[in-house]
């Protein structure tokens, strides 16, 4: 059940759920540590996070390379590298899983040299083709959007479209979201522009799309075709996701939506903010 909210992203009936399983006094093993810490993850409640984690070893838990990689993964993605690090050194087998998730924490925080996050471009080329040439693997979707994602972020936007081009298979959204992005931060409205309409054709359900050429447009001044893109989104029935924030205090999750007052104490929130 569990599993199930965390899959679907349903962290706090995760949480509420986990709450009246430790009520019952059901021991925790394995399997649901891996998923409460990915509940953990996607809240940022990092101190849940802790408290699983110093269960596992309080309770000689066996971390398989799954839990391994979950815990390095929920440190990462909490801000705590150096736990992170510390957890990945004391593993006794390390599975390629668990190097993966601590090199990706690396490239998130801006450690070390990755690729896509130091701007190592003839580096990231030097992997791209070795991969296949060396060791025979043929790049699938995922390691086209990483290079892509490099090119872009180093602002060589047309050498990122090529390769789009060169693909062998038809790109998904990912591919192209790498582009759209790269676009925006550099300022490439042409480009954008025909990015963003495919984007948005891939998954016109998706409000997120919208917005990101609605900002292309909106920092070059295109007022009328931000107006259009958001009369397509209303003609179209997508609806924009409030904005929220998620703060852990007291080892309890606080979610806040933009212009919510379903808190508890959300009286006295408002309260605080007109006094400041």
């Amino acid at each position: 059940m569990i599993a199930a909210y965390v899959q679907s992203n349903c962290f706090h009936e995760a949480f509420a759920t986990f709450g009246r399983m430790r009520s019952e006094e059901v021991v925790l093993d394995k399997y649901m540590a891996a998923s409460m810490l990915s509940a953990c993850t996607g809240l940022g409640a990092l101190k849940q996070g802790m408290w699983i984690h110093g269960y596992i070893k309080r309770s000689e838990i066996e971390v398989d390379p799954k839990l391994a990689k979950t815990i390095i993964d929920m440190y990462c993605k909490c801000g705590c590298l150096d736990k992170a690090f510390d957890v990945f050194n004391g593993l006794r087998s390390k599975g390629v899983s668990s190097w993966n998730c601590m090199i990706g924490g690396l490239a998130m925080h801006g450690k070390g040299d990755a690729c896509a996050h130091s701007g190592l471009i003839e580096e990231g080329h030097h992997y791209f083709h070795h991969m296949t040439e060396v060791y025979g693997v043929e790049p699938g979707k995922e390691h086209f959007g990483c290079m892509v994602d490099l090119l872009g972020r180093a602002g060589k936007l047309e050498e990122a479209r090529m390769l789009i081009d060169e693909m062998p298979m038809s790109p998904d959204v990912g591919v192209l979201i790498a582009l759209l992005g790269a676009c925006k931060i550099h300022g490439n409205i042409k480009l954008g522009e025909q990015i963003g309409k495919k984007v948005i054709e891939l998954e016109p359900h998706n409000s997120g799309r919208y917005l990101l050429l609605a900002n292309i447009y909106a920092n070059a001044g295109r007022w009328e075709d931000v107006a259009n893109v958001r009369k397509l989104m209303n003609d179209r029935g997508v609806k924009k996701a409030p904005g929220l924030s998620v703060i852990e205090m007291k080892g309890s999750v606080n979610e806040f939506i933009a212009g919510g007052r379903t808190h508890p104490i959300a009286k006295e929130i408002y309260e605080k903010l007109m006094r400041c």
